[in-house]
């Protein structure tokens, strides 16, 4: 990883102070020998399962809750399901199967 991108959220005058990135690390949290006890969140459905097993699809909040910064969910659709993901922005990673976006309105700026 390029120095540049490590530090670009630090202090213009603390980018080659060692001290200084080493004390922002959370080593108490880091170090917690109970860390997946204190940390781990479950997926949280985002409705009832029934309702979604219904209309095809599951889809579980996996970190939504723990976080106002981000969030990210989990869809698992069946066959023929067709998923509409709204207007905000979002980010798709498809890990077995096929498809197509349904959001192609979206053109790059001139």
């Amino acid at each position: 990883m390029p120095w540049d991108l490590l530090v670009k959220d630090v202090p213009a005058d603390h980018h080659h102070d060692l001290d200084y990135l080493i004390e922002m690390l959370d080593w108490d949290a880091n170090t917690d020998p109970e860390f997946a006890e204190h940390r781990l969140f479950e997926p949280k459905p985002v409705c009832p399962a029934e309702q979604m097993q219904d209309a095809g699809y599951n889809e579980n909040w996996v970190v939504v809750y723990s976080t106002s910064y981000y969030s990210a969910k989990e869809l698992t659709c069946s066959r023929g399901y067709r998923h509409h993901p709204g207007s905000a922005a979002y980010g798709t990673i498809l890990v077995q199967g096929w498809g197509s976006s349904v959001s192609t309105r979206w053109r790059r700026p001139r």
